[in-house]
């Protein structure tokens, strides 16, 4: 496969997984846990497809000649197709890191606050207080129910 066509492919790669990150912030968003694992499921397709494509140009990238047997970029038309295109990936590539930086913090804030009520109910969360209305730090840990 040519490395045109491999970076073409890699583009449309990118596309999906775009959309896949693009899925799962919605479905962080609505807390629905079938559309996220799905989203999820998408977005590890896609990369590891994307990890094949960027394994199967490094292999079938062209030996690159010395400066002095080159001909100026100028004069190669497919290499500006070539770097329009890898530009293109670049780019976004670029917009798929910030999604997935933005849905990670997501789900830190959530686990987060996840922690912080858990520790709340099971007062030894800092901001509890006891049966005097006192805030206590010591208190040893109670039972939330008995059977």
């Amino acid at each position: 496969m040519s490395v045109e066509r491999i970076v073409k492919d890699s583009i449309r790669e990118a596309d999906a997984l775009e959309k896949a990150l693009e899925d799962e912030r919605r479905a962080l968003e609505s807390r629905d846990a079938a559309a996220l694992g799905a989203a999820a499921e998408e977005k590890r397709r896609r990369v590891a497809r994307l990890e094949a494509l960027d394994a199967a140009r490094m292999a079938a990238r062209p030996q690159v000649p010395a400066a002095a047997e080159r001909p100026p970029a100028a004069a190669d038309p497919t290499a500006t197709a070539s770097a329009d295109q890898w530009q293109r990936f670049l780019a976004i590539v670029a917009r798929c890191n910030a999604l997935n930086t933005t849905n990670g913090a997501i789900i830190r804030l959530r686990r987060q606050q996840v922690d912080d009520a858990l520790r709340i109910v099971s007062g030894t969360g800092p901001g509890t207080y006891g049966p005097s209305g006192s805030q206590s730090t010591s208190r040893p840990r109670q039972a939330l129910a008995a059977v």
